[in-house]
């Protein structure tokens, strides 16, 4: 495999986002990962390594400069490849032949939205059925269409996703929903407790939570609300690892939770364990990256 040649203003340093999390990011841990690889995928598509959200991190969540007169260069006669992590995607004009990992909710192909390190799993007993802890109101994208720069919405999908489930649970016993940050290490002993965990989107379609809770133990109950943004359903059944809901259906999800087998329940816990390595690690994710533009060669 290539990589093509970029400044080095193209690769800020790494970003804290979630707080628990260290260098270098999702896409720079790509980078490194495909550097170090490069020669074990026989391709023609050539990996372009600009690490998008530390730039935008670095410089205010808006268009950049360099990344454009990289873009801007690429050859119109040959065939890249990125991965984002930025919920908007990347900022920046792109050529169509630009073909786009995205781990946020917005490119190509959709990878999943991990940090490092990864949370340690627990012994706890699983004494709630569910639980959340996060904000509510977290906006989204304001406008339609490709962003050139973060822009929030307080009636945005996010927030509109959010509270609808914390009127849909209001009351119900069994489940546990704290509107507020929370340290991480109270964050983790309340994962650690639940059976399910909810994981509605956030500003992006996705969030981290759908895989934190994998880490932990907990099953995820992914809400959405513009469409489900999964990877790897090419080769994985979603429907055996997750609970899955579109905004239109959570009036009955509390309901629905307390109706599933538990026995139901143990499975998934075992498949996401067999899995993770495979497909919800950060080398993981690298393979599969590789697996499928090998798949597109």
């Amino acid at each position: 495999m290539r990589i093509a040649n970029v400044p080095h203003d193209a690769q800020s340093p790494s970003h804290r986002y979630p707080p628990h999390a260290w260098a270098p990011g999702l896409e720079a841990y790509f980078g490194a990962y495909a550097y170090s690889h490069a020669d074990s995928l026989k391709t023609d598509w050539i990996y372009l390594p600009i690490y998008w959200t530390n730039n935008y991190v670095q410089r205010g969540f808006k268009a950049d400069e360099c990344a454009q007169g990289v873009l801007d260069s690429l050859d119109a006669g040959e065939r890249y490849f990125t991965v984002v992590q930025c919920d908007d995607g990347i900022y920046e004009r792109y050529p169509e032949n630009l073909l786009v990992f995205g781990a946020g909710g917005v490119g190509d192909i959709p990878i999943p939205l991990l940090a490092a390190p990864p949370h340690p799993n627990g012994k706890h007993a699983r004494d709630t059925l569910g639980s959340f802890m996060g904000t509510v109101e977290c906006g989204g994208p304001a406008g339609e269409g490709k962003a050139t720069e973060s822009t929030w919405n307080p009636d945005g999908f996010g927030a509109m996703t959010r509270r609808a489930m914390f009127a849909a649970f209001a009351g119900t016993p069994g489940f546990y929903l704290r509107d507020c940050n929370v340290p991480v290490g109270e964050f983790r002993t309340q994962m650690h407790r639940s059976r399910f965990a909810l994981c509605p989107r956030g500003y992006g379609r996705t969030s981290f939570r759908l895989y934190e809770a994998m880490e932990m133990g907990c099953v995820p109950v992914y809400i959405h609300a513009d469409g489900a943004w999964l990877p790897y359903r090419d080769v994985l059944n979603w429907s055996e690892l997750a609970v899955l809901c579109d905004i239109g259906e959570i009036a009955s999800l509390p309901e629905r939770l307390i109706g599933i087998d538990p026995y139901w329940t143990q499975q998934a816990r075992e498949k996401l364990a067999v899995l993770s390595d495979d497909y919800f690690t950060m080398s993981g994710m690298c393979r599969q990256i590789f697996r499928m533009v090998k798949e597109r060669t």
